[in-house]
């Protein structure tokens, strides 16, 4: 990937979870984005730090994003926006294209189709590889503190970290503070796997509140995906490959 470091983005949105999963993000993905949790305060943070892009959400208090685009308007203020919006009416789409934004998205978005539109409004690639990363569907199923996964196309750099995010809403959700975590890989395209990807994969489920490896099944089926696991020089992904299993509820009693 590029370096996207250099980039100043800021999130403006009064949500504090939904502002800090963006933030989470655009971090995974390399860029080292501000966040602001109202429209004055946008507005001052947008004069001091000159941003190349705004994720500007429109339903917040005191001033909200339609009064952040006029004020902008105003004081000549041209700053490239995408609009993060519940209001998918035509006449809030057509309000805020008037005031000037470049695209927006309706919530609760899909985090592969934000960043396309990061790369067409800033004309940059995020990903080396942007066009396979469309060729990928995952489902994430949450149920008491068991995470289960399932992959299905090409396993990529790209795709790994568009989806750890999604991960990071799953936790959220879960009464447990020690996860266990499948993640089926059946369906996937062996040959899209390498060394790289695999090592995101384990970092994934570690990250994300794994303590132990007994906790962590992957569900492997192709003879290439289980060598790669093999040729990983830490031995933690052996290890689970070694465990691995067939279905949630063998997993369940297997401890």
């Amino acid at each position: 990937m590029m370096d996207l470091s250099k980039y100043k983005l800021l999130v403006i949105e009064d949500d504090v979870d939904s502002r800090q999963i963006l933030i989470e993000f655009l971090n995974t993905i390399g860029f080292e984005p501000q966040g602001v949790g109202d429209g004055f305060s946008a507005i001052k943070k947008i004069k001091l730090m000159r941003p190349d892009l705004i994720f500007l959400d429109i339903m917040m208090p005191r001033l909200d994003g339609f009064g952040v685009l006029k004020k902008l308007q105003e004081e000549n203020i041209k700053v490239k926006t995408i609009v993060l919006t519940a209001l998918d009416k035509r006449e809030n789409v057509e309000t805020t294209l008037k005031l000037g934004v470049d695209d927006y998205i309706v919530k609760p978005y899909n985090f592969d189709d934000l960043t396309h539109k990061i790369e067409k409004v800033m004309g940059i690639p995020i990903f080396e590889n942007s066009d396979k990363s469309r060729n990928f569907k995952h489902s994430i199923e949450v149920e008491n503190n068991l995470i289960y996964i399932k992959f299905e196309g090409d396993v990529t750099e790209a795709n790994l970290l568009l989806v750890k995010v999604e991960l990071l809403k799953s936790i959220k959700s879960l009464s447990s503070s020690n996860p266990k975590f499948i993640l089926d890989l059946r369906d996937t395209n062996p040959d899209s796997y390498d060394l790289k990807s695999l090592s995101i994969l384990f970092t994934i489920c570690y990250g994300f509140g794994i303590k132990y490896i007994s906790d962590m099944r992957f569900v492997v089926g192709d003879e290439k995906i289980k060598n790669l696991f093999r040729a990983d020089k830490t031995g933690r992904l052996t290890e689970i490959v070694n465990n691995k299993i067939e279905g949630k509820n063998a997993f369940l009693g297997n401890k």
